[in-house]
């Protein structure tokens, strides 16, 4: 629905919501597929294997004066059938049809002071925490663009190269608590930034292949992210962005085993820049 309004004592006030269902199936050719939980995501899926997954969910917004509101949550159910699935962290593969459970939040809260916006963003996408059983807790997306980590997502403006295209990691989920900040200097100059905390919904536990100590970490770290747009003409504009992860040791799942010990190793740093031309 959608209301809009001048609200009480006169404050502007506008609200929109939208409840959604979607249902993907596709049935397997009767042999066993593999997977992999780094390829957690529909599109990923090969033909081996059968899929019933229904998708609910209402999503909104809500402003009132200077002060707005978006949210969205979804709830999957369904089932992941003649799977072979293996868990890349702890290398735990078991073959079953997996019932799906899971889940994922998201909402913004901000507000807007003259040409300043300042914006909370929270999003909570469930994991799995349990790769020997048959039940997936842990919530699958279908094909999204993501862009509020320039370093693990696609913020950077080249954004083939990135970590992950989807808004979590691998099969264990994803918490992020985002403060952002923007700013439009000029009418041709725009500044902002930001400041992350994320982590996995779900512990990586794996045996370290360096130290042979037995891990269990959530922790993705804290990033900084900056960045300056330009236009030099009405159609083009110049932008330049940054991001620096201060990485979590639950990065250490994917260093190489030479160095594998439960402590993340390197700090990660992405620049990009382009130029954009709008026809």
């Amino acid at each position: 629905g959608l209301f809009r309004g001048p609200g009480e004592h006169g404050a502007r006030q506008w609200a929109e919501g939208r409840h959604f269902v979607m249902y993907q199936v596709f049935d397997s050719d009767n042999n066993v597929g593999a997977l992999d939980s780094r390829d957690w995501e529909v599109k990923t899926f090969g033909t081996d294997i059968g899929l019933n997954l229904l998708s609910a969910g209402i999503d909104g917004s809500w402003s009132l004066n200077r002060f707005f509101f978006n949210w969205d949550l979804i709830y999957q159910t369904g089932e992941v059938e003649d799977t072979a699935f293996t868990e890349f962290a702890s290398g735990t593969t078991t073959t079953d049809d997996f019932d799906v459970s899971a889940y994922f939040l998201h909402f913004d809260a901000g507000v807007r002071i003259s040409d300043l916006k300042l914006t909370y963003t929270f999003w909570y996408a469930s994991g799995d925490d349990d790769p020997g059983d048959n039940d997936f807790d842990a919530f699958i997306a279908t094909d999204v663009d993501e862009e509020d980590s320039i370093v693990l997502f696609e913020g950077n403006y080249a954004d083939d190269n990135y970590f992950t295209e989807k808004p979590y990691i691998a099969d264990k989920g994803f918490i992020m608590n985002r403060l952002g900040l923007d700013y439009t200097a000029t009418e041709k100059l725009s500044v902002g930034g930001a400041l992350l905390y994320m982590k996995t919904a779900e512990d990586f536990e794996y045996v370290a292949a360096a130290s042979g100590d037995s891990v269990s970490e959530s922790d993705l770290g804290w990033e900084i992210d900056a960045y300056v747009r330009y236009k030099l003409y009405k159609n083009v504009e110049v932008a330049l962005n940054a991001g620096y992860l201060f990485a979590g040791d639950a990065l250490d799942v994917y260093e190489v085993s030479a160095i594998q010990d439960g402590d993340a190793d390197e700090n990660l740093y992405i620049t990009s820049a382009r130029v954009r031309v709008k026809f």
